[in-house]
């Protein structure tokens, strides 16, 4: 039901970020507004999902073991920060309920607009990767 819900509606949601593992993995709660109709009144409802693990698309990050931990540990860090700086944060999900082999939802981290997931590899502290997200 959680997949067939996301995929019939709008594909950006706005989101509360609870933490970060690392720089491409965070634990949100996804909310929406549906209209519901009933008999001849719309009203609108308020849905929230989560806590949910979301896999950032289009990213690795480094991992937070071995001699990636001190970067893993600054990503991490410099990912929280723009997220808690941000007014309104949001997450964009690829076409469909697209999870990853460990049912990760997949998908974009926006802050005020900026998208957080080209904004780690920008800044160099993620690399480019491609994993089956669609927008």
């Amino acid at each position: 039901m959680f997949g067939i819900v996301l995929a019939s509606l709008i594909a950006t949601y706005p989101i509360d970020v609870a933490d970060c593992y690392d720089a491409d993995t965070c634990t949100v709660t996804i909310h929406s507004t549906v209209a519901v109709q009933i008999i001849d009144t719309t009203v609108g409802v308020t849905v929230t999902i989560g806590p949910t693990k979301v896999r950032l698309c289009d990213i690795d990050a480094p991992e937070r073991r071995g001699e990636t931990l001190t970067i893993a540990k600054f990503s991490r860090s410099k990912l929280l920060e723009w997220i808690r700086a941000a007014t309104r944060v949001e997450l964009e999900l690829p076409k469909g309920d697209v999870r990853d082999k460990y049912g990760r939802l997949l998908g974009w981290i926006i802050a005020d607009g900026v998208n957080l997931n080209q904004r780690l590899v920008d800044e160099g502290l993620a690399q480019e990767y491609r994993i089956k997200c669609e927008r």
